[in-house]
This record gives structure tokens, C-alpha cells and sequence, in this order.
């Protein structure tokens, strides 16, 4: 298979890196599953929290919107009304 010494050890450092960085690989991403098992309550917990908070801020522009709209809609027609009783 191998001629000669040069090739077998090219084969082995080709070999040797990509066996380095296969455990490289797995180690990072059994580390990184590791980290995210460890954080998921905790990522849980923020995401609800956002989650309300969300809620809570389309809630209040919703009620904005609606309470802006009736104050104009109100302004509107007293205008109207206070137009049309000047003009008589």
C-alpha cells in the first residue's frame, strides 16, 4: 500500500488530523449539550418572562390605540358640534 516512507507518513498526519479534530468536534458539541441542558430552566424561565412582558406592552397599545381613538373620535364631534353652533 505505502511505496515509500514519505507517503505512510503523510497518511498517518492526515490520519492524526482528522482524528484530532473529530474528538475536537464531539467534545465541543457534547460540552455545548451539556451547557444547554444545564441552562434550559433558565432559558425557560426568560422566555416565559418575555413571553408576559410581550403580552402586557400589546395590551397596553392596544388600550392606548383604543383610548386615543375615542379621545379623537370625541374630539372630532365636539369639534363638529362646536362648528355647526357657531355657524347658526
Amino acid at each position: 500500500m505505502f511505496d515509500d516512507y514519505t507517503s505512510f507518513d503523510r497518511f498517518f498526519l492526515l490520519s492524526f488530523q482528522l482524528l484530532t479534530f473529530m474528538y475536537g468536534w464531539l467534545t465541543f458539541y457534547h460540552q455545548g449539550h451539556e451547557v444547554a441542558t444545564d441552562f434550559k430552566p433558565h432559558m425557560l424561565d426568560l422566555q416565559s418572562r418575555i413571553q408576559k412582558v410581550r403580552a402586557i406592552i400589546l395590551m397596553k397599545t392596544e388600550l392606548v390605540r383604543a383610548d386615543g381613538c375615542a379621545f379623537f373620535c370625541s374630539l372630532a364631534r365636539t369639534s363638529m358640534q362646536v362648528g355647526r353652533t357657531s355657524t347658526r
